[in-house]
């Protein structure tokens, strides 16, 4: 699986992944700034770009698929993307990609809990009683 986000940063990094990968599973959240990035990322090369020029030995670059994540299911917006991710844009000169059907719902309760005390003394730090030990 590559999380390739702001892999318009790391285009080195990005290349070294794509040369070994049979699979790679593409997260994008339903929005514009990741709809963006994956297709026609204005400064620099697209993830969709550096996947197509990643080829193996037999010259077909490596299977692709798309996770939405972070997906309000109440929203028309996530079909409106995976329609458009499918599609190559409404009329279809963009890249189409296969949108996997299971959906990565939003859940708030984990992003929130950033920054916020771990409960379980066993990983707690002895230094500060916050956060995780890394000293076993």
């Amino acid at each position: 699986m590559v999380d390739a986000g702001h892999a318009e940063n790391h285009l080195d990094i990005v290349d070294s992944v794509l040369e070994v990968a049979d699979l790679v599973i593409v997260t994008v959240s339903p929005l514009k700034s990741d709809y963006v990035r994956l297709t026609r990322y204005e400064r620099g090369v697209s993830l969709a770009k550096m996947i197509r020029r990643s080829l193996r030995d037999f010259g077909e670059p490596p299977a692709t698929v798309v996770l939405l994540n972070q997906c309000n299911v109440s929203s028309s917006k996530l079909m409106e993307y995976a329609e458009l991710l499918a599609n190559g844009k409404a009329d279809g000169t963009l890249p189409k990609w296969d949108v996997l059907s299971i959906r990565i719902p939003l859940y708030v309760g984990i992003a929130n809990a950033v920054g916020s005390p771990c409960d379980r003394r066993d990983r707690r730090c002895a230094r500060t009683g916050r956060g995780l030990s890394w000293q076993r």
